[in-house]
This record gives C-alpha cells, structure tokens and sequence, in this order.
C-alpha cells in the first residue's frame, strides 16, 4: 500500500530542519509531520498569548477578552483626558458623554458615547467650571449598533471630512460613504436589511453620515479614536468672534507660542496663526 502524502516536498523538509531527522525515523513522515505541525500549532498559540496585550496609555487592555460597550467609556475618558493635557486646552475641554435611550424599547439603555468639545467661555466663570455654560462642537459618535447580527462591534459616525483625513482601519467594516455614486448604493442595496436597519442614521438634512463599524476589542479602534480626536483638535476653531491679538501678544512672541489660558478661545487669536507658521512680529524674536 503506498503512503499518502499529508504535506508538500518544502513542508517536510521545513519540519525535518526544525525538529530533526530523528523524530522522522522514529515515527515514519506521515505521524511525524502530524507531530510536528501540532507542536508548531501550540507554540504559535502560546506567542498569540504573549502578545494579546494591548497597552493603551499604560493601561492594558486584554484582547481576548469579551468586552462590553459599557466597559469603553474609562478607556475613552482616558484617551480623551490625555490629549486634552498634551494639547494644554482647559480642563475637560473634550469630554465623553455617555447617551441614554428615551424611546420605550431602549430606555435607560446605554446606546452611545458622544465625543465633544467642551470649551469655557473666557473669562470663565462658576457656571463654566461646572459645565453649566460651554460651547459644544459634535467630533464624532461611537454606538453600540442595535441589531443582533452586528453584536460585538462599535459603529463610529462622523462628518465626511474626518474619515477623509482619519481613515477607517484596515479591519473596519460596512463603511458608509456621503456622496455615493450610483453604483455604490445599488451595492448597498444588496444587504436590504442592513439598509433598512440603518434608514435612521440619516441626519437631518437626509444624507447620510459617514461611518463605519469595527469590533470592540480591536486594538484599531482606540487607536482611530485618539488619532480622530487630536485631528479635530488640531483643527478646532471656537465659535467666538476672531480678534487680531489680546494683551499677551508680546509674551506669546517671546514664548513663539500662543500662551493664552484658553487654547480653544485663541483658536480665535489671527495672531496666534502668525506664530504656528513662524511669522514673529514683536519682541526679541521678531523675525518680520
């Protein structure tokens, strides 16, 4: 009776290579290779469990583990908090707010986390402090998407301009674009009811939000969502009236920075625009 030939020429010899031609003698090629490839399989489970560890901002996050879209939000706060301090704004500048369902089928369920700006009006004042009278600004949504078949993963909602310059990670899935030509949406189609699931996550103005979906343990989605927030912060700008410079002005020349106290509210400064491109007009650094 002739052997049957369980692996290829180049697989033996790899496992002959790794394990020894003595394994193969003792046993014969078929149950040796047999043995090799199940040890091979156990010591590549062994290094996935090595590296199943995430480090997020110096917490670790076990990717193997089942999460909850309850267990997000310490995970958010703290991206969040980090890039509020890196990027000197006021405290709880940004901030995450969890949104709790009002309709009857969903009430008091938690159905979304809200990532916003949180700016002080300046001077701030007692109200400010207790977030009573700041200026929000939407910079996306992260929802627990309703329907059974989605369970596990997180949909993120934004404008079109910040999946343009934030794309969605590789393992992101059903990405939804505005603007679709018409072959994209006959390819939507396709998945009725997906579609039907997803007729209310139009805004008010009847075209669709960009968005996307992505597993909730994926290392990917928190990493998207602190380089979505430090985007929309780069790009922030208030909604107070511009000025050309305040009292600092000659302060900021020598520090060539904006020190304002307020670094949402100077986002109003035309000065402080001057600076980040190099352009010093007054002080010991005046360069124009």
């Amino acid at each position: 009776m002739s052997e049957v030939k369980l692996f290829g020429k180049k697989t033996l010899n790899a496992y002959k290579r790794v394990f020894g031609e003595s394994l193969f003698v003792a046993f014969g090629e078929g149950l040796a290779s047999i043995i090799a490839r199940g040890i091979r399989i156990c010591y590549t489970i062994s290094i996935c469990l090595e590296w199943q560890k995430n480090h997020i901002n110096g917490e670790s996050m076990d990717l193997f583990q089942t999460m909850e879209f309850k267990d997000l939000q310490p995970i958010l706060e703290t991206v969040v908090e980090d890039l509020v301090k890196k990027n000197e704004l006021p405290d709880r500048g940004v901030i995450v707010e969890p949104n709790y369902g009002t309709a009857e089928k969903n009430k008091g369920q938690l159905i979304s986390y809200l990532i916003t700006s949180n700016e002080p009006d300046y001077p701030a004042s007692d109200d400010d402090l207790l977030d009573k009278n700041r200026h929000h600004s939407l910079f996306f949504t992260l929802k627990a998407p309703s329907a059974k078949k989605w369970q596990g993963l997180v949909e993120i909602k934004s404008g079109s301009f910040l999946l343009d310059a934030v794309p969605p990670p590789p393992d992101a899935l059903k990405v939804y674009k505005s603007k679709k030509s018409d072959d994209e949406e006959k390819s939507d189609d396709e998945d009725s009811s997906n579609i039907q699931e997803d007729n209310d996550q139009q805004n008010t103005g009847g075209v669709y939000d960009d968005r996307f979906r992505i597993p909730i343990d994926s290392p990917n989605l928190i990493k998207w969502v602190r380089d979505a927030v430090q985007h929309r912060i780069s790009n922030y700008v208030t909604a107070a009236p511009s000025f050309s410079c305040c009292s600092e002005f000659e302060a900021c020349s020598d520090a060539k920075k904006c020190i304002h106290p307020n670094r949402m509210y100077s986002t109003a400064c035309s000065y402080r625009y001057n600076l980040e491109a190099g352009r010093i007009f007054y002080g010991k650094n005046r360069n124009v």
